[in-house]
């Protein structure tokens, strides 16, 4: 998924500016006649959370084209054909249960194939604590030292 990660600068917010694309749906027409070096074949991102229930926020754009999103978790369909405008940050939140401890994120398509390639900008995942469900303190946020990625803050 290297070749598929974009920085594109001058976005109207920072949370677009970086974005990874997965690969096109089997179904859409980039597909049904591919280059040799066009891959279509379904790519899982796994994230390992464990066991129990996650707010989960996703956060989609590019600022240079609309855009769409089908977005699978865990075999749950939480966005679906969702059409992006240029230019501008979509937002989902969703409560979701691990499955194995995991967090399973794919891009499916189920209607309007035909151009659908998925983008993501960020994900961001919290323990989904109803016991205790008050606003969490602020913290400072820090970049970590294992690639871009923060812990606290916003």
């Amino acid at each position: 998924m290297k070749n598929r990660m974009f920085l594109r600068p001058n976005a109207s917010k920072p949370e677009i500016e970086t974005f990874v694309e997965f690969p096109p749906s089997p179904m859409s027409r980039m597909c049904n006649k591919p280059a040799p070096d066009t891959l279509c074949e379904p790519v899982t991102w796994n994230v390992l959370v464990g066991e129990g229930s996650f707010k989960v926020k996703v956060f989609a754009g590019d600022p240079e084209m609309e855009s769409r999103l089908d977005l699978t978790v865990n075999g749950k369909i939480i966005i679906r054909n969702e059409i992006i405008a240029k230019n501008t940050l979509f937002i989902h939140e969703e409560k979701l249960e691990s499955k194995n401890g995991l967090l399973s994120f794919m891009s499916e398509c189920h209607e309007n194939c035909e151009e659908a390639v998925s983008k993501l900008s960020a994900i961001e995942i919290i323990p989904n604590d109803e016991e205790n469900d008050t606003p969490e303190e602020k913290t400072v946020e820090k970049q970590l030292p294992c690639g871009i990625a923060f812990k606290g803050g916003n």
